[in-house]
């Protein structure tokens, strides 16, 4: 409900006379006043009695006490401004948001890279730890994404981010570190590793491109790393680092805190 009219808050301050006609109380499970069914009804369409029935279901259910009994108008003019109602809110939402949906179990990683293959898409891979997540690394990431049609990113699983951080890291453990990845729009899919190198990732992956930051040259990538993606076709980046933007850095502020 909140979609549907917040974008008519100026509309309901100029028909503040005509709100006078619904400025009776409300209690729970009251019906709506019938002009803002017609606004549901035509901002929603054919769901519209569906989705009214919903929310007269939710306030039917509130538990009520004085508090909740406003004049009509005041609700709408909350609802506009985005402030919070005293019932359950009904969600208009279609379709829901599953990040986790984007972590790619490693016996799986072959069957999603023939489907972004079959769906003729340019796929940009990564890797690395991706420890205490910053600027860098979203910016980083973004860029690597804008490189072609999906990114997906390798993860270093704990132990061998052990091996190649030192022993006090990760900070995360491994599944809240490809759980945060997930969830960022410029990451497509996470697969965790258990090599302290990517080549066998790399041959699983069969990138379009290979993308890595600008700490390294070609001649100071993993020789085999760029072997294996050049035999497979791929292509090699190197993109621009954020200055004064890592997790060692990071870990250093905090420690002085």
């Amino acid at each position: 409900m909140q979609i549907g009219l917040r974008n008519e808050a100026t509309m309901l301050e100029q028909k503040a006379s005509e709100e006078a006609k619904c400025e009776s109380p409300r209690l729970p499970g009251a019906p709506i006043c019938g002009r803002l069914d017609d606004r549901l009804s035509g901002s929603l369409g054919s769901s519209a009695p569906k989705e009214l029935a919903k929310l007269r279901h939710a306030t039917s259910q509130a538990p009520f006490d004085g508090a909740q009994v406003q004049p009509r108008a005041q609700l709408r003019r909350q609802v506009a401004h985005g402030k919070s109602l005293p019932f359950p809110p009904v969600s208009l939402h279609i379709g829901q948001v599953n990040f986790r949906g984007k972590i790619v179990p490693w016996d799986k990683l072959a069957e999603w890279r023939a489907a972004q293959r079959a769906s003729g898409r340019k796929l940009v891979v990564t890797n690395g730890c991706f420890d205490l997540l910053h600027l860098g690394h979203v910016t980083y990431l973004e860029s690597a994404r804008n490189q072609g049609d999906a990114l997906l990113v390798g993860l270093n699983n704990d132990e061998s981010a052990r091996q190649l951080k030192g022993p006090h890291r990760p900070v995360n453990g491994e599944h809240d570190r490809a759980a945060v990845l997930a969830a960022l729009e410029s990451v497509d899919g996470v697969c965790l590793f258990g090599e302290r190198t990517a080549t066998r990732f790399l041959a699983a992956a069969e990138p379009d491109v290979y993308v890595k930051g600008g700490d390294y040259t070609l001649d100071t990538l993993n020789q085999e790393e760029r072997r294996t993606v050049e035999q497979a076709g791929g292509k090699i980046l190197i993109l621009p680092l954020v200055p004064g933007k890592s997790t060692t850095k990071l870990l250093e502020t905090i420690s002085r805190l």
